[in-house]
């Protein structure tokens, strides 16, 4: 008996297949339209199956000299309509990428973009170095009023009413207060689930915590902010984990920080918690269940002190220093307390050196460094330590 031609399948299951073709990777919709110029069949299970038009990878046009940048930019713009217009009424997501933006051009995008409510995933990539101080954040203003302009909260409606997942990453955009980048995700995106932020640097705390005041944090699961560069407090990431009850993932990486003031340390200025946090009266968030910090570990141990996490199960550090006995001897006396890290099934740690170490649920050594992290590396090294704990 000879097997079945793939031809021969229902055009759902051929839909289906074409499906699995386009996961795993890096989605242009080249590999799609290859598919529908194989035959007449394939072409009209392709364009009679809307789930195979509902997402885009896509890098905005550079201009050329026979077509100015504005003239391209709306030529694309009416490709991906015509695109995603396929996909009749299901969730959207859409990935654009530019190293080129100016107003005129960014304009069609924008009111496309704050004109379509289906989507369900945004994510933006500026791959400018440094652009000008009038230049930076502009794409993204141009969005974001646009998308205001669609939003009337007092009635319930919201531009992006169905928007999960919101990605912005201008690693190569410094922030400062002056810029004017906001996020009004509140008005324009109420039920959004995961945010991530990556920038080339920030000149403060404040400046990130002025910005982020709008963000509908109730509704999120995951928040990420990277900078490369930059002045922190740990009142950013407590901040968050105030305001976001539902939080279950958290990562905060200011890897290249100049060096912090004393008070830098504690919630001295700017927008802090609405209640102080102290070392005796710490915030106790019950849903956080992964937590990746990457800065000093002065910041993260007075971070640490201020923060009891019964739901964490993974924790990942990157820092500066190899060792701190400082820190190692804070982190065991808040393993007293039962509410610290009581469900903590895997710990990582890692310096700029290349050093570290990880310990996971069901090493021979877990249980030890769960109990007691200073006793642990004293066990583990060798060394006499001058703080008795019992194993």
């Amino acid at each position: 008996m000879s097997a079945p031609h793939i031809n021969d399948f229902a055009s759902e299951i051929l839909a289906y297949i074409f499906e699995l073709r386009q996961d795993g990777g890096p989605y242009d919709g080249s590999a799609l339209l290859q598919m529908a110029s194989v035959c007449k069949h394939w072409k009209e299970t392709v364009f009679t199956h809307p789930q195979l038009w509902t997402t885009l990878q896509c890098h905005l046009p550079e201009g050329t000299g026979s077509m100015p940048w504005e003239k391209a930019m709306v030529t694309f713009v009416n490709r991906i309509a015509r695109w995603f217009g396929r996909a009749g009424h299901l969730p959207l997501a859409l990935d654009i990428s530019f190293t080129v933006f100016s107003d005129r051009g960014g304009r069609a995008l924008a009111e496309f973009i704050a004109g379509c409510s289906k989507w369900r995933s945004l994510r933006f990539t500026d791959r400018r170095e440094d652009p000008g101080p009038k230049e930076k954040w502009r794409w993204w203003l141009g969005i974001i009023l646009a998308g205001e302009r669609r939003s009337d909260p007092e009635k319930g409606n919201a531009c992006w009413p169905n928007l999960e997942a919101l990605h912005i990453d201008a690693s190569g955009t410094w922030l400062t207060r002056e810029d004017g980048f906001v996020l009004p995700l509140q008005s324009v995106a109420p039920n959004l689930r995961s945010l991530s932020i990556a920038m080339l640097s920030v000149n403060d705390t404040n400046t990130v915590l002025s910005a982020v005041q709008s963000i509908p944090w109730a509704t999120l699961a995951e928040f990420t902010f990277c900078g490369r560069h930059g002045v922190f407090q740990p009142s950013f990431p407590v901040y968050i984990l105030e305001h976001a009850p539902n939080l279950e993932r958290l990562t905060v990486t200011i890897s290249g920080m100049r060096e912090s003031r004393e008070e830098d340390m504690g919630f001295s200025s700017g927008p802090a918690p609405s209640t102080f946090y102290s070392d005796s009266n710490p915030l106790v968030h019950e849903r956080l269940r992964h937590l990746s910090l990457d800065f000093r570990i002065g910041l993260q141990e007075s971070f640490l002190k201020k923060t009891r996490l019964p739901a964490l199960r993974s924790v990942e550090l990157n820092t500066d220093v190899w060792f701190s006995h400082s820190f190692m001897a804070a982190l065991q006396d808040l393993c007293q307390d039962p509410e610290f890290w009581p469900h903590l099934n895997a710990f990582k740690y890692a310096a700029l050196d290349g050093c570290g170490f990880s310990v996971q649920e069901g090493d021979v050594q877990f249980d030890m460094f769960k109990r007691g992290p200073l006793s642990w590396w004293g066990w583990m090294h060798g060394w006499r330590l001058t703080t008795a704990t019992s194993f």
